[in-house]
């Protein structure tokens, strides 16, 4: 619990930093990429087998240094959508799912060696998703909604070539505290609406390794150019969480192509000489 109330405590105070006047220039850190792959769902609410299929996703991620820590601490916002296709093994009926994730984090940065880089924080994501099934059922909906707090941890190394430098660099995150919503076992959301005050104590649930497990890693490598980055990635994510009973999966395997673009932020009246730092 101690590592939990200081994950939150440092993403609180560096997000109180950010807006604090600086005296130097920073450099935004803007990533869009596009991601392919196979995606499988569990979700026992609508069905007991597993449904597999094409996932597809669009992720956006900005981050920039905080000002005045020496280029050792920064935070990041991040976006992910996915659309997800997918079938049973018995090919009688089809999920179909639509998830975002939105998050913001802040980050320590260790450099023991030159172009070595570890990094070490927290994000607070908020999650949700819809999935659709096929078949004519009571029930045909469900919907996934969560807020959780993460913990992070970064590798990077960068290959400095001429006339580019490569980075590579791999992403792991976990679920540490939060809360999720799951109806209980043949409830419709239209009995959980007309009865609110009553439903909510049972389908709002608290969440921690008791009930919700995951890992999400993400390797990419960068082609960084003079004027222009590009990037290629592999990811992958598994989560398991349960409640009233009822339990659930989603695991995906993506390929990633995107790019990196710089902006330079100016902080106070001056603009002084860019200091090329990519998180």
């Amino acid at each position: 619990m101690r590592l939990i109330a200081t994950l939150i405590t440092a993403i609180a105070i560096s997000a109180a930093a950010y807006g604090q006047r600086c005296d130097s220039a920073l450099v935004l850190n803007n990533t869009w990429a596009f991601r392919i792959g196979q995606t499988k769902i569990f979700d026992q609410y609508l069905s007991p087998q597993q449904y597999t299929g094409m996932g597809y996703a669009l992720a956006a991620t900005h981050a920039m240094y905080y000002p005045k820590t020496d280029y050792r601490v920064s935070w990041s916002v991040y976006e992910t959508l996915q659309y997800a296709n997918t079938i049973n093994a018995s090919m009688s009926a089809a999920i179909m799912y639509v998830g975002l994730e939105i998050g913001f984090g802040s980050y320590y940065h260790w450099r023991p060696v030159k172009n070595l880089t570890f990094q070490a924080g927290g994000a607070l994501e908020a999650s949700g998703g819809v999935k659709y099934q096929s078949r004519n059922v009571n029930n045909p909906g469900s919907g996934d909604i969560a807020l959780t707090l993460l913990a992070a941890g970064k590798a990077r190394y960068d290959i400095p070539l001429k006339p580019l430098t490569i980075s590579l660099q791999y992403d792991l995150t976990t679920p540490l505290i939060g809360c999720m919503f799951i109806p209980e076992w043949g409830q419709s959301y239209f009995e959980i609406y007309e009865h609110m005050k009553e439903s909510l104590p049972d389908v709002v649930k608290f969440s921690s390794f008791h009930n919700r497990t995951g890992v999400d890693g993400h390797f990419k490598v960068d082609l960084i150019f003079s004027g222009f980055t590009l990037r290629a990635g592999f990811v992958h994510e598994n989560n398991w969480w349960h409640g009233n009973g009822l339990h659930f999966y989603c695991h995906n395997i993506f390929g990633e192509i995107g790019t990196v673009v710089d902006l330079q932020m100016l902080c106070g009246r001056k603009a002084l000489k860019r200091t090329p730092v990519l998180l």
